[in-house]
C-alpha cells in the first residue's frame, strides 16, 4: 500500500488540496493520517479509490451530503441514484426547452418588423410588395427573393440598398460621360446591375433585358433609378450587350 501527501493525492484526482480538505472537514473523505500540529496529512491507496467515487458521484451533480450518506450507508446507493436521475432528467428538459427558446429568439432576429422594411425601402414598400406577389408570385424568382429576405437582417437591407444606390450612382454617372453601348464601361455598369438582382434572384442578360424594359414602361421606376432618360439609357445599353453576345433583345424570354 502507498502513502501519499494531499498534493499528491490532490494531483492524481485531479482537484485541489483546497477541496481534499473541505471533503476532510465535512467528514467525506478523511486521510488515514493527520498530524496533531501543522496541516500535514497522508492519503492510501483506499482513500484514493474513495476519492474516485466520489468524483463519479459528483460528476453527475449530487450533492456532498448524498454522496457522503451513499458512501456510509452503501445499500442506499440504488435509490439515492434513482432520485439523481430523475432530478437530471427533468434538468434536460428544461435544458431543452431553453434551447428551443434560443432558437426561437434567432429565428425573430432573422425576422424583419414591417417598421424595418418602410424605414429602408419608404413607406410604399407594402403596396409594392403586395402587387408584387399578385404578378410573380407562383414564379420560382419570387420564391428565391422571398426565401432571401426571410434570413436577411436590418443590416443587410440596409447593405442592399446601399448597392442599390451605388448602381444608380454609376448609371447617372456613366449618362452623364455618354459612355457608349457596348462599351467595357457600359458591360461593367450592367454587371452592376446583375449584382444588385442577385442578391434576391437568380438572374441572366435576357431578364435583364426584360428588366429594363420593365423600368422604362412603369413610371414608378423613373423615381427608383433617377428619372425616366436614365432607365431608357440602361435598357439601349442592355440591349446593346444582348445583341453582341448573340441575343435578340426583342425576343428576350423569361425562364425560371
Amino acid at each position: 500500500m502507498s502513502d501519499y501527501s494531499i498534493g499528491e493525492a490532490a494531483e492524481i484526482l485531479g482537484v485541489t488540496t483546497r477541496t481534499l480538505r473541505h471533503w476532510d472537514q465535512v467528514e467525506l473523505l478523511s486521510p488515514l493520517w493527520r498530524s496533531t500540529h501543522g496541516d500535514y496529512r497522508i492519503y492510501t491507496d483506499r482513500d484514493l479509490e474513495k476519492g474516485f467515487q466520489i468524483l463519479i458521484y459528483r460528476e453527475v451533480g449530487m450533492p456532498l451530503k448524498e454522496i457522503k450518506a451513499i458512501l456510509n450507508k452503501p445499500e442506499s446507493r440504488y435509490q439515492s441514484l434513482s432520485a439523481q436521475r430523475r432530478t437530471l432528467q427533468k434538468k434536460i428538459t428544461a435544458l431543452h426547452r431553453m434551447v428551443r427558446a434560443v432558437d426561437d429568439l434567432l429565428k425573430e432576429d432573422y425576422t424583419l418588423s414591417k417598421d424595418s422594411l418602410q424605414e429602408v425601402f419608404g413607406p410604399d414598400w407594402e403596396g409594392w410588395q403586395h402587387e408584387a406577389e399578385n404578378r410573380w408570385g407562383e414564379t420560382k424568382e419570387w420564391a428565391q427573393s422571398q426565401e432571401s429576405l426571410s434570413h436577411m437582417s436590418k443590416d443587410d437591407l440596409e447593405s442592399a440598398q446601399a448597392e442599390h444606390e451605388r448602381f444608380c450612382a454609376a448609371l447617372k454617372n456613366a449618362f452623364g460621360k455618354e459612355v457608349l453601348a457596348g462599351s467595357p464601361e457600359a458591360r461593367e455598369l450592367i454587371d452592376l446591375h446583375a449584382t444588385t438582382i442577385q442578391r434576391w434572384y437568380d438572374v441572366d442578360l435576357e431578364k435583364q433585358v426584360l428588366l429594363s424594359r420593365l423600368y422604362v414602361h412603369d413610371e414608378r421606376f423613373h423615381s427608383t433609378y433617377g428619372r425616366r432618360e436614365l432607365v431608357e439609357y440602361f435598357q439601349r445599353l442592355v440591349a446593346e450587350e444582348a445583341r453582341l453576345r448573340g441575343c435578340d433583345p426583342e425576343n428576350a424570354t423569361w425562364e425560371s
